[in-house]
């Protein structure tokens, strides 16, 4: 099977990631699969020797030039398939894909309210739209809101490469010593971009709260984004500044989970199916969150982890202190997490969960064209 995703970017993302992740393994099943991107890949390089990727370099989301570089990649590649991730995608990339008779597939990653302009296109191109694939249960319902038909979305829920996460006993003992916490701390982390609804405010009231309630624990907050600079001075002003550390984006993640001692997520507006959840205990590491979107379906309540209601945030600091008095407790909890994952919630599970919607027969057969794909871009 020929299948191009057509996305907006590539960030540093879980939207971008799962794409990837999916495309890749698509690829090592072997199908021909193209990604195809509107703006620039600026991230992710590592998957460059396994997907044949695109860039059409069209930086403005409504720039119609967009259209016709999709047309003629998709013509090219002579796909049977296209899914479209993101909202540019899912405009410009359905109507190239829907002008070539090419079957569309839309997979949504947010649950963000859509804007008229969103609403209006899932709408009026709701009919050549065969599914729209969403990645969690708790999505749905906002997707409708947003313009999709409930009898054409499926769920197919994001998964974590539990080859590559794993519990790194000598990396997170390097990596402690590089952030300056010592070998037997307790170690509570937050990964999260920088951005207002991850509320990395919260964080730091929490190990304010820990301390005041006598469990001496650092915090660690990792990840980028635009708020970082703001992150970072709120945390030299915290009365726990010396326990505190923002470390900006990490490349080698399984070792930084390992260094940590209970992973949590504090989030008050989207967390649709947060990564971060699956990867921590992949890594065997509990995790804690607040009740906000799918974070319910990234863990079993009780067994691999816990979640609080929405803006509790004593609940929490309750939460987090029995764990971290109790290093037994975390490590059966930490092995559940890792059974879990890999039962439940592994990249080879989206990707079979992919492929199972794209094998449906394509309503509309295409006229045979050249396979070449255009070198438009490079990673």
């Amino acid at each position: 099977m020929r299948i191009a995703f057509d996305i907006a970017a590539v960030w540093r993302g879980g939207a971008e990631r799962v794409t990837l992740e999916v495309a890749a393994g698509l690829t090592d099943l072997g199908h021909d699969v193209l990604l195809i991107v509107n703006k620039r890949a600026e991230y992710f390089g590592e998957y460059a020797d396994r997907v044949q990727i695109v860039e059409l370099g069209r930086t403005n989301r409504w720039d119609a030039r967009v259209l016709a570089d999709i047309r003629r990649a998709l013509r090219a590649f002579n796909a049977d398939v296209c899914v479209c991730v993101m909202f540019t995608a899912s405009l410009w990339g359905r109507l190239a894909a829907a002008s070539l008779g090419c079957r569309v597939v839309i997979a949504e990653h947010s649950t963000t309210e859509k804007t008229l302009a969103e609403r209006s296109a899932h709408i009026l191109l709701g009919s050549v739209t065969d599914t729209v694939i969403a990645c969690a249960d708790a999505q749905v319902d906002a997707l409708v809101r947003g313009g999709h038909p409930r009898r054409k979305i499926r769920v197919v829920r994001n998964g974590v490469d539990i080859g590559r996460f794993r519990r790194d006993t000598p990396g997170a003992k390097k990596m402690r010593h590089e952030l300056g916490l010592p070998p037997e701390a307790a170690v509570l982390m937050l990964v999260a971009a920088h951005r207002p609804e991850k509320r990395h405010d919260r964080f730091m009231l929490l190990i304010e709260q820990l301390h005041d309630a006598g469990v001496w624990v650092w915090g660690v907050m990792v990840g980028g984004g635009p708020l970082i600079a703001r992150t970072t001075a709120l945390a030299k002003a915290s009365p726990v500044a010396e326990w505190l550390r923002v470390t900006g984006p990490m490349v080698d993640m399984p070792a930084a989970y390992s260094a940590a001692d209970v992973v949590v997520l504090l989030s008050d507006d989207i967390e649709t199916f947060p990564l971060s959840f699956l990867e921590a205990q992949a890594c065997e590491v509990p995790v804690v969150g607040m009740d906000i979107g799918g974070v319910r379906e990234t863990l079993q309540d009780g067994e691999t982890g816990f979640v609080v209601e929405q803006g509790d945030l004593a609940g929490m600091a309750s939460s987090v202190a029995a764990l971290l008095a109790d290093p037994g407790r975390r490590a059966r909890i930490g092995q559940a997490g890792r059974a879990f994952v890999t039962e439940k919630l592994s990249t080879e599970a989206t990707v079979e969960g992919y492929l199972r919607i794209l094998e449906k027969p394509a309503r509309v057969s295409q006229p045979p064209v050249s396979k070449q794909v255009p070198k438009t871009g490079g990673w």
